[in-house]
């Protein structure tokens, strides 16, 4: 065989030249990676601290600030958008009415009960633009590709806002109110005994309702961006079902009334036996017609007319789900209170059990109920090896209510030997009542003393080094809560209903043991956390105080919710930016960091003066008149008084209840 050489030299000479094509274009792509890695790694230096660019949180641009910054800047859009209100207008045929709903804190002598009608978790946003490029569970590369992409693509951050709903409605209805027509279900009305027993058809009428739910929901929806937009509410058309209709249904509550009593029974876990009866009269009172699914007429029972029966069933059904309480023994833990379930009255599946046997005879119904267990159970009690303390919390709560204290009280003895599994943990519970100024009137509100516990657990689970999941500030600088290393404020954390909520993690591996102590010499309240420590130290530096604001002038409203000349007054509170760092050093040298910037608006003194007969206890005007309101001062943190002024207290609830 015969080789081509001059072919094969072309091949070889080809070959070359591909080479070299190839040798270029892997130069060339590894230089515009290198350029991308090179120029990416100096934009992360240039923003070493502060957040990417590109990024916003709501409808504000936090590109190139720090958390803290940030921070300030979503808490002063948010102060904006509190400040501003919710105009709401309302449209009906022959009428409208434009009302600004107020947003704000309302006032009250205890901090737990100044809240905002909208929270928004600003710590959260910030934190989660600010670890944009920065997640701990990727590589660095990644990390770097995601903060350069961020910069070409954006990234919107949707801060998480939670309504006061009851709330708002409540306020809602004040500025409405006027317009809603309650109607009347039609009914019936029995006479006579069983051989000669009458039905009389009551008619119902025609009612006017406030469509509020979409007014709620547009209102969730804006407050995304801080920017409320109006929003227009109308009224809902209730209509009563026909005398017709309702006469057609008379055989049947005819057979349902005859045919009583009914007997509802329930047998408690231990054994208890419970009896209610449902008699004639009984029967007469909570038939009403309806209109069914198939919008038929039917014979249905009004739940609303059932309320103090069924209220009487949940006095005596109702059990709250019980965790069990555990103490230290030497080196073990031992329990102290087993755990119970809970058990809870279902009234509507009993209502659909009970519709469905009107008009049998003899009949007798077990009440549905739904059991609840607890979060904390009593296995293996001696197993759980928690020797030694992770972290200590401790608040002061000088000059707290009787109310106050009994709240605290309870809630410690409640949290006194709770163990925390491995999950979030949040406290609640209700509380006795402050009075609360709220638009020009004065009402009982429950809570008093909440967010002590909230305080003092997020001190002590910081000191435990434990994983911090929710938390947020009071609205206002309150004295309660200011930290005892160098008593500024900053250290604070709420427990609202329904949020926020302080929450934390317990992420160590092993159960850890709340102990709780309320040193009444001292007016302090300590949190212990037991565990077995896995070698993290957790710490705070003491909070710091970056700047205040004033308070304004006193805001006097008119009420006839008070006696004439009668004033009331919520103390004024001065605004505050605080920081303070998180420090978490794991047993295998990580150290996670984290600042909390806290915000606190500032408060005008609010005083209602009255102009009539009002309920509310007499107190003498001699020891209520204000004639030289206190001078703003933003320098100190301390609210002045009113010299002969009584602020908003709980004597007057307690002699009313008395």
């Amino acid at each position: 065989m015969k080789f081509n050489h001059s072919a094969l030299l072309h091949a070889k000479e080809g070959w070359k030249k591909h080479q070299k094509k190839i040798l270029i274009s892997t130069g060339a792509i590894t230089l515009v990676v290198l350029i991308i890695l090179g120029g990416s790694y100096g934009y992360t230096l240039a923003h070493d601290g502060k957040i990417y660019q590109n990024i916003t949180i709501g409808n504000i641009d936090v590109s190139g600030l720090t958390e803290a910054e940030a921070s300030e800047a979503i808490q002063a859009a948010y102060n904006g958008m509190l400040d501003r209100g919710f105009p709401v207008r309302l449209v009906t045929d022959d009428d409208e009415r434009l009302s600004v709903i107020d947003l704000r804190a309302s006032g009250s002598t205890d901090p737990d009960l100044i809240y905002d009608l909208i929270s928004v978790n600003v710590d959260k946003a910030t934190t989660e633009a600010f670890r944009i490029g920065r997640h701990r569970d990727q590589s660095v590369v990644a990390n770097t590709l995601d903060a350069f992409d961020t910069l070409i693509s954006g990234v919107n951050i949707i801060p998480e806002v939670t309504l006061a709903e009851d709330r708002l409605v409540e306020a809602i209805n004040y500025a409405f109110g006027e317009f809603e027509q309650p109607g009347d279900l039609t009914a019936y009305k029995l006479s006579g005994s069983n051989d000669d027993l009458e039905v009389e058809i009551v008619p119902g009428t025609t009612g006017l309702s406030l469509e509020i739910d979409p007014v709620i929901l547009a209102l969730q929806t804006d407050s995304e961006d801080f920017d409320l937009n109006e929003a227009e509410m109308l009224l809902t058309t209730s209509l009563a079902i026909s005398e017709e209709d309702a006469e057609n249904l008379a055989a049947e509550v005819k057979a349902a009334a005859i045919n009583a009593p009914y007997k509802l029974s329930h047998t408690s876990p231990a054994q208890r036996e419970f009896s209610w009866t449902i008699d004639q009269s009984d029967i007469g009172e909570w038939l009403i017609p309806v209109s069914n699914e198939n919008d038929l007429p039917a014979l249905a029972l009004d739940a609303d007319a059932m309320t103090e029966f069924f209220n009487k069933i949940r006095e005596d059904v109702n059990v709250s789900p019980q965790n069990a309480r555990f103490q230290i023994d030497g080196e073990r833990v031992t329990e102290f209170a087993g755990s119970l379930d809970g058990v809870e009255f279902d009234a509507e599946t009993t209502i659909e059990m009970l519709e469905a046997e009107l008009g049998n005879k003899d009949v007798e119904l077990t009440i549905a109920v739904d059991l609840i267990e607890p979060e904390i159970t009593t296995e293996n009690v001696n197993n759980l090896g928690i020797t030694e303390i992770l972290g200590i919390g401790v608040s002061n709560f000088a000059g707290s209510p009787a109310n106050r204290i009994s709240n605290m009280k309870h809630g410690t003895a409640k949290l006194n030997g709770l163990l925390v599994a491995l999950k979030p943990f949040t406290i609640a519970d209700g509380w006795l009542p402050e009075l609360v100024i709220k638009g020009d009137e004065i009402k009982p509100e429950v809570g008093g003393g909440a967010c002590q516990f909230g305080s003092t657990m997020f001190r002590a689970a910081m000191n435990s080094g434990l994983e911090i999941t929710q938390r947020r500030n009071h609205s206002l600088v309150v004295s309660y809560y200011d930290d005892l290393t160098n008593g500024n404020p900053g250290t604070d954390a709420t427990i609202y209903d329904p949020a926020p909520d302080f929450r934390f993690k317990n992420d160590t591996g092993n159960h850890i043991l709340v102990t709780t102590e309320m040193d009444m010499e001292e007016r302090l309240m300590i949190f212990t956390m037991w565990g077995t420590s896995d070698g993290r130290q957790g710490s705070y530096t003491p909070p710091e105080i970056l700047s205040w604001t004033g308070y304004g002038a006193t805001v006097t409203k008119e009420t006839d919710a008070l006696p004439p000349g009668v004033k009331r007054c919520q103390a004024p509170h001065s605004g505050a930016v605080t920081s303070f760092d998180y420090t978490v050093e794991y047993g295998d040298g990580e150290v996670f960091e984290h600042t909390y910037t806290s915000t606190y608006r500032s408060l005008p003194q609010v005083c209602l003066v009255g102009i009539g007969g009002g309920e509310t206890t007499e107190v003498p005007k001699e020891d209520l008149k204000v004639d030289n309101p206190p001078a703003e001062d933003p320098d100190t943190k301390e609210e002045p008084m009113l010299e002969n002024e009584e602020p908003l207290g709980l004597d007057d609830v307690v002699e009313e209840e008395e």
